[in-house]
């Protein structure tokens, strides 16, 4: 009897240490090969296949040290995880090339002046210890090491972004040199705005961005691969020369042209000229000399009048959905939406120069109207809706990609006096032009508002200057999710529907109860 217990007891142990055996075995495989099912429908929890290949391209090691302090607020305490997830992701699709570390800094001084040599920030939060809410320093940064060179995330708030913030860094470590992107904008009055725009901070970190003068400018620099041309102002002809044969000898540009200015505390527009009219007409586009409207998909607006603050559904900011973006373009392929400020239509020609496609990146709705004179944008303009003559634009084109070989503007012409000497150009390389009837996208105080904008916009440059890489990771991260429009007939049955048929419905289930009990106490 004894020696039966004594084996019962041995094969239980067995049997024990088997299933340790074959659950440690499983999480060592599952730490090399595993599988995850995420059912969001962007995929929002997948990397994206840039990131996994350029982890399956790393031929160094690299190194990512998580410096996430342990106390950490309750709204917070999932962060470190979820950040490890990712993390540990990344270090599965690398094949042993990234290295993973997660360091809890410490509250001490030395901890303190770690963390500000590298650049990550002390954040003061509260946090829960010994049953009372304290204040507590705290680190939620992140170093990437990679040949000698370090990016550093100083604050990571959520996993959102975190896969286009880790694949970028990765990307700017791994490349030998930043891409060079130029930018010539309108004339600023106080030129510390440059340092608060959002975007020119963010191309800054992504590439070697170079701001270049109008005034004077004769060449655009050697090495610039993207050319930004922001809201120009009457660009003179040495400038345009320096923009056409920058794009003549292979560079991308990306045009966001304005045709009126509308000063800072009025809402009545006036007239400028961009300088850039012909030259676009020259490559296959055309911006209209109007603004479009729409009357259902639009953008709210806030406005004040005397002590009153409203807000209202905005005709002169106008909201494409995805159903009237170009889903085959990588530049827009994924985004959920973009809002144009006060902007003009784009046409292509239709005679284009041969070798030059057009493709239509976004379009105005079939309710859309322009309008084209004198502008008076105010919520309730006097006289007629925005003050000129308005027209049906629906459909209209609002941005567009030209890709080709470009005629040059001067072909066959004398360069302008004051050019740099030299042959001019007159046919370009296989080459791309973006055209926008906006600057004011490109603007801080709208990117904040709208920063599907931005991604709009990065998403440009990238395609241009890097490849479709970071378009797709960048994409999923901004999107605004729109509903579609409901027509008013629409409208009144769904509430019809709501008011009268559902209590109906209860109504007539509790009558064939009632009846049904009924029968039963009469059959009883």
């Amino acid at each position: 009897m004894a020696t039966h217990r004594r084996l019962l007891r041995l094969n239980r142990m067995a049997q024990t240490a088997l299933l340790a055996g074959v659950l440690v075995a499983a999480n060592v495989v599952a730490q090399r090969w595993f599988a995850r099912w995420d059912l969001t429908q962007r995929r929002e929890y997948t990397l994206a296949p840039a990131t996994k290949k350029l982890l399956a391209a790393l031929d160094d090691r690299v190194v990512v040290n998580a410096y996430f302090s342990r106390q950490l607020p309750p709204y917070l305490v999932h962060l470190r995880r979820q950040v490890q997830d990712v993390l540990e992701e990344y270090r599965a699709f690398s094949h042993g090339n990234l290295d993973l570390e997660f360091v809890d800094p410490g509250p001490d001084a030395g901890a303190e002046q770690r963390m500000r040599a590298l650049g990550i920030p002390k954040l003061q939060l509260e946090v829960l210890e010994r049953d009372q809410f304290q204040l507590s320093n705290v680190y939620l940064g992140l170093v990437v090491l990679h040949g000698g060179r370090q990016e550093v995330l100083p604050v990571i708030q959520d996993t959102g972004n975190l896969e286009y913030e880790l694949t970028a860094a990765l990307l700017r470590l791994t490349s030998p040199q930043k891409k060079a992107v130029g930018w010539i904008g309108a004339p600023e009055a106080d030129p510390r705005e440059r340092q608060a725009d959002p975007l020119r901070r963010e191309l800054g970190r992504l590439y070697d961005l170079r701001d270049l003068q109008a005034e004077g400018l004769t060449a655009v620099p050697e090495g610039v691969a993207t050319l930004v041309v922001a809201g120009p102002r009457d660009l003179d002809e040495k400038a345009r020369f320096a923009i056409d044969q920058f794009v003549m000898r292979g560079g991308r540009a990306v045009f966001l042209v304005d045709h009126f200015e509308i000063p800072e505390g009025s809402l009545e527009a006036i007239p400028l000229e961009a300088g850039v009219h012909e030259l676009l007409e020259r490559y296959g586009v055309k911006v209209a000399r109007d603004v479009i409207g729409e009357p259902r998909l639009n953008a709210p607006a806030a406005f004040s009048s005397g002590f009153m603050q409203f807000r209202i559904a905005y005709p002169w900011w106008v909201r494409v959905p995805a159903a009237a973006l170009d889903r085959e373009q990588p530049i827009t392929s994924r985004l959920e939406g973009l809002v144009l400020p006060w902007a003009s239509g784009v046409e292509p020609l239709a005679a284009l120069p041969a070798g030059v496609k057009a493709t239509v990146l976004a379009k105005a709705s079939p309710d859309a109207f322009a309008v084209t004179g004198s502008y008076d944008f105010s919520p309730q303009p006097r006289g007629r809706e925005g003050g000129g003559q308005k027209a049906p634009a629906g459909g209209r084109p609002l941005a567009v990609l030209l890709t080709g070989k470009f005629p040059s503007f001067w072909r066959g012409k004398a360069a302008p006096a004051g050019a740099p000497a030299g042959q001019v150009r007159g046919e370009s390389a296989e080459t791309s032009v973006l055209v926008v009837g906006t600057s004011r996208l490109a603007q801080a105080e709208f990117l904040r508002q709208f920063p599907e904008d931005g991604a709009f916009i990065l998403n440009a440059i990238d395609w241009m200057t890097l490849g479709p890489d970071l378009i797709g990771i960048r994409s999923r991260v901004s999107e605004e999710r729109v509903l579609a429009p409901v027509s008013e007939r629409a409208k009144s049955a769904i509430k019809l529907f709501n008011v009268i048929a559902i209590p109906l419905l209860v109504a007539l289930v509790g009558i064939v109860r009632l009846n049904a009990r009924r029968r039963q106490r009469g059959e009883a």
